[in-house]
């Protein structure tokens, strides 16, 4: 578990980790949640999901990042899709592990 929480403004998402962190301190320190305002919803959750999807890529060993990061990308993609009902989602599918660096005229 992560350092001890300390006094002061936070708003993170409230986590099944976050919130036992704040079950340890609940004797000595005040906590308050609220609930994430409708309109802030996606901004925040697709921060947590992308905190949650770097530590996963990152843990994995370089010889499995280049084929197993973007199958990891393609299956959260086609998971999203498919629970909103987007049709052609591929066009965000990944091709490979290859940036685009530039265009000439």
């Amino acid at each position: 578990m992560s350092e001890e929480l300390q006094p002061g403004l936070y708003e993170d998402i409230v986590t099944a980790g976050l919130r036992a962190r704040l079950e340890l301190i609940s004797g000595r320190l005040i906590s308050e949640c609220a609930p994430i305002e409708i309109s802030e919803i996606p901004s925040r959750l697709s921060r947590h999901l992308a905190r949650i999807l770097l530590r996963a890529l990152e843990s994995m060993p370089d010889t499995e990042r280049v084929s197993a990061g973007p199958r990891l990308v393609q299956e959260i993609i086609s998971h999203a899709n498919s629970m909103v009902g987007v049709d052609g989602g591929e066009i965000d599918f990944i091709d490979g592990a290859q940036k685009a660096l530039y265009l000439s005229g």
